[in-house]
């Protein structure tokens, strides 16, 4: 199965698809942070070290509101497919040099930032990509348009 049908199969579109894209790239913190970059990066750094309950758990869905317990199922669907699928695109922290953060732009509201991370591999190989974030009271949060 391949990553688009996978992220079709369980309605993920683009901010954790590039999450999860990400993760692919070197094959061949604190989340309490006040700075979105930070969040990003750790929460990033729980996906290379396969903390998938965690990682999961550092979104936050646009169709949350819909409906009462809409969030947790939409956090179970990460995860489930995390569990399942998650060496399809997993990178250990192993095999990862760096994080870092190229770029960090908070809007005027302060509730929604903007991340480039790039993660630099041992190998040479680097993946530059761009997360939306949002703030929450515990915290920021990847921004998920579902």
């Amino acid at each position: 199965m391949n990553i688009k049908s996978l992220s079709g199969s369980l309605c993920l579109s683009g901010g954790a698809l590039a999450v999860l894209l990400a993760l692919t790239a070197c094959r061949n913190g604190s989340p309490a942070s006040g700075s979105p970059a930070e969040a990003a990066k750790t929460y990033l750094t729980y996906a290379y070290e396969k903390n998938y309950e965690q990682f999961a758990n550092t979104f936050v869905f646009s169709s949350d509101s819909i409906e009462a317990g809409r969030h947790e199922a939409n956090v179970r669907a990460v995860k489930e497919l995390l569990d399942e699928k998650g060496e399809e695109f997993y990178v250990s922290m192993d095999s990862v040099s760096q994080i870092r953060i190229l770029s960090e732009k908070i809007d005027e509201t302060g509730d929604r930032a903007e991340v480039t991370l790039e993660t630099v591999c041992k190998g040479g190989l680097r993946d530059t990509t761009v997360h939306e974030l949002v703030k929450r009271e515990d915290g920021w949060k990847f921004y998920e348009n579902k």
